[in-house]
């Protein structure tokens, strides 16, 4: 998130497992398409946040991985779990929707990450390499 241009302001710290973002919405340029988005936690510019496509974000890495502590903080105690979420496993990211992102593992198969949980950045890892871009 620094490389587009966040400062520490945009991140919330208050919980067990800081930094958090906030999920939100964003209108494309043709006002026709609506996206989900990372939005800055605090008001940055008066009434507004600022908001980063998270498609535009994610399309710099192919791969996520999701800690327990995500699903637990924002599902509650016992969600964090194998049977949940394939947790510690890099996954490829293949498509980002408001339904969540679609990922792909070798062990598990398909599975969608629903986005509550990107919201504890502290609980996600990303990893760069090269690759085309990603479905809207």
């Amino acid at each position: 998130m620094v490389e587009a241009g966040w400062s520490p302001a945009n991140f919330g710290e208050t919980g067990p497992n800081p930094p958090y973002l906030r999920i939100g919405g964003k209108l494309r340029v043709t006002l026709s398409d609506y996206e989900p988005c990372f939005s800055s936690f605090h008001r940055d510019r008066v009434l507004f946040r600022s908001k980063v496509s998270m498609l535009e974000h994610l399309q710099k890495y192919d791969q996520i991985m999701v800690d327990p502590a995500a699903f637990e903080e924002c599902y509650g105690p016992g969600e964090g779990t194998e049977a949940t979420f394939p947790f510690g496993a890099w996954l490829t990211i293949r498509k980002v929707s408001f339904e969540g992102l679609d990922l792909w593992g070798r062990r598990c198969g398909a599975v969608t990450l629903p986005l509550e949980p990107l919201t504890v950045a502290s609980a996600i890892w990303l990893r760069n390499a090269p690759r085309p871009g990603l479905q809207g």
